[in-house]
């Protein structure tokens, strides 16, 4: 269930959120109770509205620190959307069901990252998740476009001038194992060159390429199946965590 209004890329990583969430509503541990949802990092809360839908039974709290993604989130009735510093968060210890962090973390320098994500595990329940995702520098995708830019004279930061950090498949997971997080689960999207994303995005704006918008979602079924067998090679990375104690445990 993925809105139809939202461009092949989106609908891209939203099926991969919602695919690792399934796995999240499929355990034991997560039935019986209204479950608590966090959106570190919410934006315009498009992706809380499909999830609502998708989890009728949730209570999702929305945070960011921008004002007018707030004011979208507001006006798409996504409610409980707040303003926080999601790197000190007003949420309580240890009450958390599923934590959301999904493409912030390349926005923060590393202490700040690892900051967050400790303050995250902390929000959790014992058996609660962390669904994460950031782009893979070392994905052939972010790998082709680096290359293209440097070509032209221009540095790469996947397709965004605010990013500050790209960490590699290794790097998250090391950085989330400090945080004291365990990667339960790692799912991959989009392994088209990142230059078709913008070339969608522009002509879905204008309504002139259907045939663009038919090749690229045939495109992402065909390759859908590959990145289940191979995450590695997706341009972001989408890692389901759990707290690291409780795997000990």
């Amino acid at each position: 269930m993925v809105a139809k209004d939202l461009g092949v890329y989106d609908r891209g990583r939203f099926a991969a959120y919602l695919l690792a969430l399934r796995r999240v509503i499929a355990l034991p541990s997560a039935i019986g109770h209204e479950l608590i949802i966090v959106d570190f990092g919410c934006s315009s809360g498009r992706l809380d509205g499909i999830i609502e839908a998708f989890v009728p039974n949730a209570l999702i709290l929305g945070l960011d620190l921008d004002p007018n993604s707030l004011r979208l989130a507001h006006k798409a009735s996504i409610d409980n959307a707040v303003l926080a510093d999601i790197r000190r968060a007003p949420v309580k210890n240890s009450i958390v069901d599923l934590a959301l962090c999904l493409e912030v973390i390349e926005h923060m320098p590393k202490t700040d990252a690892l900051r967050t994500l400790t303050s995250i595990r902390k929000m959790l329940k014992t058996k609660g998740f962390l669904l994460l995702s950031t782009p893979n520098r070392k994905s052939p995708t972010y790998i082709t476009e680096t290359i293209a830019h440097l070509a032209l004279g221009q540095r790469y930061k996947g397709g965004d001038p605010t990013h500050v950090n790209i960490y590699s498949q290794k790097e998250i997971t090391e950085l989330l194992r400090v945080s004291g997080l365990d990667v339960i689960a790692n799912l991959g999207y989009w392994i088209l060159p990142l230059t078709f994303h913008w070339i969608n995005t522009a002509s879905s704006k204008r309504n002139s390429s259907k045939w663009l918008q038919r090749l690229l979602t045939y495109t992402m079924k065909l390759t859908n199946p590959i990145l289940l067998k191979a995450p590695w090679l997706g341009f972001v990375q989408v890692l389901l965590c759990t707290n690291l104690k409780c795997r000990q445990g």
